[in-house]
């Protein structure tokens, strides 16, 4: 089935709230709970400046990428940390490799030659997307959190994209 990928819209943050909630009580984001569309927003703010992009089938969001600030230093532009979700049903069906490769485009369109992707240590399935598609580790924080009862560690993984630009 085909995609279009566009820049996210407010109009979109009940869908993509619902999307990225869908992951909450997995080891796939920081939270341990279902978070508010408010909350939501702030990730969004976060992303201010950087691509913030939608997957769309059918006029409906079935999944959405970002880059945000690596860090707040004006200097440190060349990185972006990364961060995507599927709705469920659209996982392995290529939806993220297309994200992936429209977001290492726009990134290097304004300047960004580094992801960053911060991964939780237990979710296996992250780390080998990201080892697939040429991510190396490049870090660890350990212990960085605790969810469900168990530590978990952040590993940080890192991917040129210096020749992104189509």
């Amino acid at each position: 089935m085909d995609y279009l990928v566009r820049q996210a819209r407010e109009s979109d943050t009940a869908e993509l709230t619902d999307i990225f909630n869908a992951y909450a009580e997995t080891w796939a984001t920081f939270f341990d709970k279902p978070i508010s569309e408010e909350n939501f927003r702030n990730m969004q703010q976060e992303a201010e400046g950087y691509p913030f992009l939608v997957a769309e089938q059918q006029g409906r969001p079935v999944g959405f990428g970002l880059l945000r600030p690596f860090h707040f230093s004006p200097l440190m532009r060349r990185a972006a940390m990364t961060s995507y979700f599927l709705h469920p049903e659209q996982r392995g069906r290529g939806l993220g490799s297309l994200l992936l490769v429209a977001l290492e485009q726009a990134g290097a369109k304004m300047g960004v030659d580094n992801l960053v992707a911060p991964i939780v240590s237990h979710n296996a399935e992250s780390l080998a997307f990201h080892e697939r598609r040429g991510f190396q580790r490049c870090g660890l924080v350990d212990p960085a959190g605790s969810k469900f009862g168990q530590d978990f560690s952040v590993v940080f993984m890192q991917k040129a994209i210096t020749n992104a630009v189509e």
